[in-house]
């Protein structure tokens, strides 16, 4: 995964009703870039004018342009879509931290509220994943951890969350903990 892919959330598709090419647009006009669908548009990429409107009529895009115009510039997006959960506070982070062990081996599993919310604010533009997710997503990874090699191993939560070279083991996990197979609610009763 490079620096320029896009992740979309499948839940936030869902949870908004709309394409992923639909989520493309207004994230294309939300950030300014009209020249990237400008591009898109000579492509595979097509967005035709109903599902513009749909986007409208559910109330997730303005459309200031007069009737019959389709300037790219006069959409405005109205909706916290890209913006879901990305206030990270220390009550979050401080629930985060208390999942991991203090040591891993010999290792201190050490980080300060400060940094974390840096990288989670970091994640958060990245990923789309809420916060519930996180949990559940570090939850699973630490489990796993724990029964393959007895913690030794288990990443710094700095490094969890994004490590240069790596990526996001958080996000990878943030996924897998939405497929797993579990007897119940309880991450100690996974089937793996």
């Amino acid at each position: 995964m490079t620096k320029n892919d896009l992740i979309i959330s499948p839940s936030v598709l869902l949870s908004l009703n709309i394409s992923p090419n639909q989520y493309v647009f207004m994230l294309c006009i939300k950030d300014g870039l009209e020249s990237i669908l400008f591009q898109l548009s000579n492509s595979s990429f097509k967005l035709s004018d109903s599902e513009i409107q749909d986007l409208v009529d559910k109330g997730l895009l303005i459309n200031n342009n007069r009737p019959n115009e389709r300037y790219l510039k006069r959409f405005e997006v109205t909706s916290q879509v890209f913006e879901l959960d990305m206030e990270v506070d220390n009550e979050f982070s401080d629930k985060f931290l208390a999942l991991f062990p203090q040591r891993a081996g010999s290792r201190l599993l050490f980080a300060h509220n400060k940094d974390l919310n840096k990288m989670f604010s970091v994640f958060f533009k990245n990923y789309n994943y809420t916060k519930e997710e996180i949990i559940k997503g570090t939850e699973l990874y630490l489990y796993n951890e724990n029964k393959n090699d007895f913690g030794k191993y288990i990443l710094n939560p700095i490094n969890f969350i994004y490590k240069d070279g790596i990526g996001s083991t958080l996000a990878m996990y943030c996924e897998l903990a939405k497929t797993e197979v579990t007897n119940n609610d309880n991450w100690n009763q996974k089937i793996l």
